[in-house]
């Protein structure tokens, strides 16, 4: 009897455990909800790390994932109060923290060499600015710990020095770079306002953060342009929505957080206009926006991480014309700069992003120079391959050159005006406004070094 009671049970265990393989996922192009991403697909024979890759596809197409990812989620909860989430653990009072960027927090030792490259750098797209008639501001975000660093959890030593944000804060005011770093004013209206939600979406700051956030911008940039107004509460209908579960999770927290809908918005959003372009991070969020109603405002031009993503509703009804490009598009800053030509430039990034050496100009960020110092005109060399003219705006030709390094900007000059070139290697791509092609009599190229 108990020989058949073995075996019942044996049979009984390989059933459960083989049931997920079953009813594994092979379906192409496949999301998953909870991760907000593209599932893995079943590696070629090209795949470099065969092996690898097979076993990703099946972590992510095992049948019944996201249901046993979010029963173990709940019962390391219940049984060790442990939070199990890629990046996030539990602080106190109930506050979810991030633990990822832990050199800030800790003011562990930093590169200094990288961050004085980094004020080289922000300095030289100021003087890139400078020479195209665009203003400047660089904005970084802080962390939520930085300024709710009473929920963090215990047990991590901070060190009694400078942390990383206040040696860039340093070069930046040594190098004279224009930029806000709102740390001590979130401080002060914490006591007033949560600007970052106890639990959902601990990464990010929540709509009042970043409506006090975008409005220490707004208010910075309306000494040079007074018609931009002053951003304020009144323009938003300001509620409580609820959201249920932990973010790219299901599980369950059921909390109520902030959220600002512009009453009315004076712009359009123009989704066509960025599909005319050769865009560095195609994949990455990218918007713009004209105003119907005023185009004697500014035209805005921001490079902003994830906290930048859903901003423009802060600016729409301040701008005639809002670009919004994901940072990783900052790698071809001038290229975007020239072809759009705004009257201000942007540049977000959250301290986090900062802990990567090279975050915002990964090959280059060591080797910056002030645009147009050295020009040589391109006499031979270039070579043009081919055309996009399927737009109604601009035009892009693309092609390649000899003797092409890192150091060395393309500059092309049509109807008096300058353009940039966004380059890989020796190849390269020039967007030009159509209207300065149709009035110009050719084009001339140099190497800017």
């Amino acid at each position: 009897m108990k020989k058949n009671e073995s075996i019942i049970f044996i049979a009984v265990v390989l059933i459960v455990i083989s049931i997920p393989g079953v009813f594994t996922n092979t379906q192409p192009n496949q999301t998953s909800q909870m991760d907000n991403r593209m599932l893995q697909e079943f590696p070629g024979s090209e795949s470099e790390e065969f092996q690898k890759d097979v076993e990703l596809y099946l972590s992510d197409r095992v049948g019944f994932r996201e249901n046993l990812i979010t029963l173990y989620q709940i019962l390391c909860d219940k049984v060790f109060s442990k939070l199990v989430y890629p990046l996030y653990e539990y602080g106190k009072d109930g506050h979810v923290m991030m633990n990822y960027d832990l050199t800030t927090y800790q003011h562990a030792d930093v590169d200094q060499d990288y961050v004085e490259n980094l004020g080289e750098y922000l300095k030289s797209l100021e003087d890139f600015c400078g020479n195209m008639g665009s203003e400047f501001l660089f904005f970084l975000c802080p962390n939520k710990e930085s300024i709710y660093s009473e929920y963090f959890p215990d047990g991590y030593l901070v060190k009694d020095q400078p942390n990383r944000s206040d040696r860039i804060v340093e070069a930046l005011t040594e190098k004279k770079v224009p930029f806000i770093f709102p740390r001590e004013l979130f401080i002060e209206l914490k006591h007033e306002e949560l600007l970052y939600n106890r639990k959902y979406d601990a990464a990010h700051w929540n709509d009042t953060g970043c409506f006090y956030g975008n409005r220490e911008i707004i208010n910075y940039f309306n000494k040079s342009f007074p018609t931009m107004g002053e951003l304020r509460k009144d323009e938003f209908q300001i509620n409580e929505v609820v959201q249920k579960y932990l973010k790219n999770s299901y599980f369950r927290i059921d909390e109520k957080v902030p959220d600002y809908t512009l009453k009315k918005a004076d712009s359009i959003e123009e989704p066509d206009t960025f599909s005319q372009i050769d865009l560095t991070a195609p994949q990455l969020h990218h918007q713009y926006y004209r105003n119907t109603e005023n185009q004697e405002l500014p035209r805005i031009l921001i490079f902003g991480d994830s906290y930048f993503e859903y901003v423009s509703k802060f600016y729409v009804n301040h701008s005639s014309e809002l670009l919004l490009l994901h940072s990783d598009n900052m790698k071809n800053a001038e290229y975007y700069i020239s072809l759009f030509q705004p009257d201000i430039v942007i540049a977000e990034f959250v301290e986090r992003v900062l802990q990567v050496p090279n975050a915002i100009d990964n090959e280059r960020i060591a080797k910056r120079f002030p645009a147009g110092v050295h020009e040589e005109k391109i006499e031979q060399g270039i070579q043009i391959e081919s055309y996009n003219t399927k737009g109604e705006e601009f035009i892009s030709i693309y092609g390649s050159i000899d003797d092409c390094d890192q150091e060395m900007m393309l500059k092309a000059v049509v109807n008096e005006k300058s353009y940039y070139a966004k380059c890989d290697g020796n190849t390269f791509c020039f967007t030009f406004q159509k209207e300065d092609l149709s009035e110009s009599n050719g084009i001339d190229f140099y190497k800017c070094f």
